[in-house]
């Protein structure tokens, strides 16, 4: 049989509502087949081919009722759905667990549906092909049927979520924005031309392109754009519940902004510049400055101002000047605001839509020339008045319940994406034999008499089943009656004895309520569930806030304070840049004594042990940070550390400077020096050719802990003999595996040079 049948002839044709019209009574015997065909005007060999089918249909399902059989007809099925592996029912479970799993954002493709039909069919011990059970997986023609069967489901392709947006959007954290919502409405009487929202988005200057007209059939369709990758400008808009908007601002990847930056921009735009282009905690309170003076708050007219709880919005600094300046701050949930900001709802998808339709037609209008960031303000300009209207922006206040508030605007279908990790907290175990006989006596005989509610019985079972629910009742009583007057030899027996009686009387059974349970497919494959938590510690989670408030504003610094504490003790990684000051400083605390002492049971292998004098009472605090490196925790070095610096100089050449007539050769290995600003840059390096007008050509080694080794990529320039400090002896190599082997060490004492040689590409950790 082809895919899609069509008729050859056009003979006039009975419409299908009638011929089912004509069936049903048939089935229902209120008309014989002669009549029926001659009443609705059909064919008597059409009409008994169709009830004959549909009697077949009724045979195949899963019950016989009259119910069905209505329903059968009016459902206008296949007429080769006697031929079918699965009955109605099932195929509508089927159909149920697939819609569920695509509601809790865990979708099953093509090939995962497949092999869960195989295993629904096995387990119901249903017929199937021959194919199915050689590859384990239901067949592609049965799919594609399936499928069209069922037109409410569609292949689609899914937008990704990530997990923690699907588990922070739900019921609680939507009810604690609200909360805080309505809260600050009851406080401040804000009408919708003083409810803000502010937001940033990234604009690159490589934006996927929009469609094209192409060649039908052809694989690959290319478009001309900027670059392989783009360079982000952060753009922050600005609206309120009345339709109105502020000018945006544009943060540049620069550290210093120009006025040129924000040319053909929208009027009133302003821009500041940042090293990495992003938003920062700087930049948001030049963000509430524009907005004031723009919206005219004061403490006497506040506004409300609705954002995300990003780091950088919730300084001390940013909470200190919307308190002095009449802005309340009020944050989403974190990762909600794809459904609950108006910005991300209505306004930035129809933004970034036409800003591909602006670059496109720039980078048309200019062949040959990139989009640079310099271009961005001014093609934002006209997607900004087309998409950032009051259409756009109301809707998003709408769609979200913030303005008119309708805290029920999000429905319970809308949080099943948390279905997965909405878990509770371990409970505490109760070892209270009374808590025992509490939790298990009474949802016992609940949940039989429910499970029974749900059961069709005949009155003579339903009596019988109450009759014996009344018998453990009235057992329970005597038991407890009778064990009262034990009640004073041994308490836990008689409540085990009373929970083991009723627990034996109930369990009896009466029906076989098992097996009236229907398979179905989440028995087989169950809804993804994430483990039960642990340990009931509570994690450092974000949550709605007014950050405005005073306990707010109190735990924000307590916070804040907290940091700098860490932030002193711990210490930050930086290069030590030694300049004068700092080396008069280092010559006059150079080490004094030096001790070795030996290990026990090995002569080889010594530690030397480098004893710092105390510092004097007139040293200065920054003298004495440039010498910490060298009087952190006294540590003891060994011969071969890793050390930065090593202080023995027993074992080293003095290092002498290159003479004027000292000859120069290849594989001579030297000392460079790099003047810069305020210092001078020390390198050491191979000679590797002699060049011409007395150069040389030098192959440069890079330092990691006082060992010397050739980098992967060479690092060679050419250089003239003024730029040589002095020859190095020949280095030896690093004993111990083949990676150590190929460090080299110079025998030079380093610490005799003269001032400027000590800036030799230490490194240093405060």
């Amino acid at each position: 049989m082809v895919r899609n049948y069509v008729k050859k002839r056009n003979r006039p044709e009975v419409p299908e509502e009638t011929i089912q019209t004509a069936v049903s009574n048939v089935i229902q015997n209120n008309m014989s087949i002669r009549l029926a065909a001659s009443t609705f005007g059909v064919k008597k060999s059409t009409l008994h081919d169709r009830v004959s089918k549909a009697k077949r249909q009724i045979a195949h399902s899963d019950s016989g009722n009259d119910s069905d059989e209505g329903s059968l007809q009016i459902s206008g099925l296949s007429k080769y759905a006697t031929r079918q592996i699965f009955s109605v029912n099932e195929e509508n479970e089927l159909e149920s667990y697939l819609k569920q799993s695509s509601q809790i954002l865990y979708g099953l493709t093509y090939q995962a549906t497949r092999k869960l039909a195989y295993q629904y069919a096995v387990k119901l011990q249903k017929t199937f092909p021959i194919q199915w059970k050689e590859n384990e997986i239901a067949g592609v023609e049965w799919m594609r049927l399936f499928m069209k069967r069922h037109p409410r489901l569609s292949l689609r392709k899914p937008e990704n979520t990530s997990v923690a947006r699907a588990s922070a959007f739900n019921k609680r954290n939507v009810d604690e924005f609200f909360n805080n919502y309505i809260q600050v409405q009851d406080k401040y009487k804000f009408d919708p031309s003083r409810i803000w929202n502010t937001d940033e988005t990234g604009i690159s200057t490589v934006i996927q392109a929009p469609k094209v007209i192409a060649e039908t059939g052809k694989r690959v369709v290319g478009q001309c754009v900027s670059g392989e990758r783009g360079t982000l400008v952060t753009f922050c808009g600005v609206v309120s519940a009345t339709g109105n908007t502020i000018p945006p601002m544009y943060i540049y990847p620069r550290i210093r902004m120009k006025n040129h930056f924000l040319n053909g921009s929208v009027p009133g735009a302003i821009g500041y510049g940042s090293k990495s282009g992003w938003m920062t905690a700087e930049l948001f309170v030049k963000l509430l400055e524009h907005i004031k003076i723009q919206t005219q708050s004061s403490k006497m007219h506040p506004i409300l101002l609705l954002m995300d709880n990003h780091e950088t919005h919730v300084s001390v600094e940013a909470i200190n000047y919307s308190r002095e300046n009449g802005i309340v701050l009020v944050s989403f949930p974190p990762h909600c605001t794809h459904k609950m900001q108006p910005l991300d709802k209505t306004v930035y998808g129809p933004f970034k839509q036409k800003c591909k339709v602006s670059f496109n037609d720039h980078i048309s209008s200019n062949p040959g020339r990139p989009v640079t960031i310099y271009d961005i303000a001014k093609l934002t300009s006209e997607p900004y008045l087309q998409s950032f209207t009051p259409k756009n922006i109301i809707s998003g206040f709408s769609s979200t319940g913030l303005w008119p508030i309708n805290r029920l605007i999000f429905s319970e279908e809308d949080f099943f994406g948390a279905y997965a990790t909405d878990r509770t907290n371990p409970q505490p175990e109760r070892n209270e034999d009374s808590e025992k006989l509490v939790t298990i006596v009474d949802p016992s005989v609940k949940s039989v008499d429910q499970d029974v509610n749900h059961v069709d019985l005949s009155p003579s079972e339903k009596d019988n089943f109450h009759i014996n629910q009344a018998s453990i009742s009235l057992s329970a009583n005597n038991l407890s009656t009778n064990s009262e007057n034990k009640f004073t030899h041994d308490v836990t027996a008689m409540m085990r004895s009373i929970v083991n009686e009723i627990v034996k009387e109930a369990t009896k059974p009466l029906i076989n309520i098992v097996s009236l349970h229907i398979l179905k497919p989440s028995d087989i494959k169950p809804f993804p569930k994430a483990a039960p938590r642990k340990t009931n510690r509570k994690s450092r989670v974000g949550k709605s806030r007014i950050y405005t408030s005073t306990p707010e504003k109190t735990r924000i610094e307590e916070l804040e304070e907290i940091r700098k504490l860490k932030l002193d003790k711990s210490g930050t990684k930086k290069k030590l840049v030694i300049n004068k000051t700092s080396i008069q400083t280092l010559k006059s605390r150079k080490p004094t004594i030096t001790q070795n002492i030996q290990k026990k049971g090995n002569k080889n292998n010594t530690r030397k042990r480098t004893k710092i004098p105390k510092e004097s009472d007139t040293s200065s605090d920054s003298n004495s940070e440039s010498f910490k490196f060298m009087t952190k925790k006294n540590k003891f070095l060994d011969s071969s550390s890793d050390s930065d610096i090593d202080m023995t100089e027993s074992d080293c050449d003095e290092f002498s400077k290159l003479l004027d007539d000292e000859e120069i050769l290849c594989d001579d290995y030297v000392l460079v020096q790099f003047p810069t600003k305020k210092t001078v840059i020390h390198y050491v390096g191979q000679v590797i050719q002699l060049a011409e007008n007395g150069e040389f050509v030098i192959k440069y080694l890079r330092n990691t802990h006082n060992r010397f080794h050739f980098p992967t990529v060479d690092d060679i320039s050419t250089i003239t003999r003024s730029e040589i400090v002095g020859k190095l002896p020949r280095p030896t190599s690093v004993t111990g595996n083949a990676r150590l082997s190929s460090f080299l060490k110079f025998n030079v004492n380093f610490s005799s040079l003269n001032v400027k040689y000590l800036t030799l590409t230490f490194k240093y950790t405060f």
